[in-house]
C-alpha cells in the first residue's frame, strides 16, 4: 500500500520451502519429477505473495512443500511490527521430512525508519535480506542465496508510493541413482 503522510506500509516476507529426503529402491522407473516454482511477490498494494510450488519425485513418493507468501498490509501509524509468514506445510520422505522456517517480522520505528523481515529459510537456501532504511520493492531471493529461500516484504515510508513484494526461490530436486 501506499504510505500518506506519517504512516508506513509494510510488506511481510514468505517462508522458506520445505526439504524430504528419501531411500526408494523400487517403483520409480520411469518416475516424474517436478520442480516447484518460485513463490511470486505480492503486487504493489495491499497484496499477498504467492505460496512456493511444490517440488517432488515419483509422484507422492517423496514432496517437499513451497513457503507460504508474505501478507500485505496497509499503511499504519509507527511504531509496529508485521508478522513472517510460515515455512512450509508438511513435506513427505521416508528418512527425513522438514519445514521451512518462518520468515522474521517487519518492524517500523517511526515514519521514515522501517525494515521488511527477512524471507525463510529453507534446507537449501536462505532468504532476501529485509528492506531497510527507505522505501523499496521486497528483495528477491534469488540463486546466489540457494534454493527454496523466502522473498521480502516492500516498505513504502510516510508520503511514499506502494512497492512490490520479492519473488521466492525456486525449489530443487536431487536425485541420486545407485546400481
Amino acid at each position: 500500500a501506499s504510505a500518506t503522510t506519517g504512516l508506513v506500509a509494510l510488506g511481510g516476507s514468505g517462508g522458506g520451502g520445505g526439504y524430504a529426503k528419501a531411500r526408494l529402491i523400487s517403483g520409480f522407473s520411469g518416475a516424474t519429477v517436478v520442480v516447484g516454482a518460485s513463490g511470486t511477490g505480492g503486487a504493489a498494494g495491499v497484496n499477498n505473495g504467492g505460496t512456493g510450488g511444490t517440488s517432488s519425485f515419483a509422484g507422492t513418493a517423496v514432496v517437499a512443500q513451497g513457503g507460504a507468501g508474505g501478507v500485505g498490509s496497509p499503511a499504519n501509524t509507527p511504531p509496529f511490527i508485521i508478522q513472517g509468514s510460515s515455512g512450509a506445510g508438511a513435506s513427505t520422505g521416508n528418512i527425513e521430512a522438514k519445514l521451512g522456517d518462518w520468515s522474521t517480522i517487519g518492524i517500523a520505528i517511526a515514519s521514515n525508519g522501517a525494515r521488511s523481515g527477512s524471507g525463510g529459510a529453507s534446507e537449501f537456501g536462505i532468504g532476501a535480506n529485509g528492506v531497510t532504511g527507505g522505501n523499496g520493492a521486497g528483495a528477491t531471493a534469488t540463486s546466489t542465496f540457494g534454493y527454496g529461500g523466502g522473498g521480502t516484504g516492500g516498505v513504502a515510508l510516510s508520503g511514499g508510493t506502494a512497492f512490490a513484494g520479492g519473488t521466492g526461490g525456486p525449489g530443487e530436486v536431487i536425485v541420486w541413482e545407485y546400481s
